[in-house]
């Protein structure tokens, strides 16, 4: 019943109930756990709804004193109130109570979604987790020694080159002839060639 009540609030999926026989269900960590949210269920959780509902109605009746107040018994909120006019101001702060009520309500039930996944899904696996953490780090490593081969053939690879052709296109010493030169000794020729 509660894993259907969990789907209802927490979309994410939960293995199911994996007890073989009675001797293996009081074995596990996790039947303890099941057992702690027994309790939950039978000792917190109902004093928490019903500490709810019983301040829904007290702001439902704060709404309805206007209505109420007009009859031959005054209406009790924290004192009594025998007019209209004394009711209208709890009206307006039991409206104004409402919204947080409907928050109320959700955090009440994000709370109960948050026992039953600590209580109804696996354990986490340890072994698992240390796995995923050294494949993690085997990545990284990677990646790093990766970076740096790379590094090292762009230094040792096209640098030099870069460096040359940048010095052969601003050399100081390098002057236009007036008059073009052949097209076999051509300064732009040599240039392009070594690109």
């Amino acid at each position: 019943m509660e894993r259907w009540r969990l789907g209802l609030v927490d979309g994410r999926p939960l293995p199911a109930s994996p007890w073989p026989g009675l001797a293996a269900r009081y074995c596990t960590a996790a039947s303890w756990r099941e057992v702690a949210y027994l309790f939950w269920l039978g000792g917190i959780a109902p004093v928490a709804y019903w500490v709810f509902l019983l301040l829904l109605l007290l702001d439902l009746g704060m709404i309805t004193s206007p209505w109420l107040a007009g009859d031959a018994d005054p209406v009790v909120i924290w004192r009594p109130i025998e007019s209209t006019g004394e009711a209208i101001p709890y009206a307006i702060v039991g409206v104004l109570l409402l919204p947080v009520f409907w928050y109320a309500a959700g955090l009440l039930a994000a709370v109960q979604a948050t026992v039953a996944r600590w209580a109804l899904a696996w354990p986490v696996d340890a072994a698992a987790l240390r796995e995923v953490a050294r494949s993690r780090t085997r990545l990284v490593g990677a990646y790093e020694a990766e970076r740096r081969r790379i590094e090292r053939d762009l230094h040792d690879g096209a640098q030099p080159r870069l460096t040359s052709l940048t010095l052969q296109l601003v050399w100081p010493g390098w002057t236009y002839p007036r008059t073009p030169p052949p097209p076999d000794r051509s300064p732009w020729r040599t240039t392009r060639r070594g690109a």
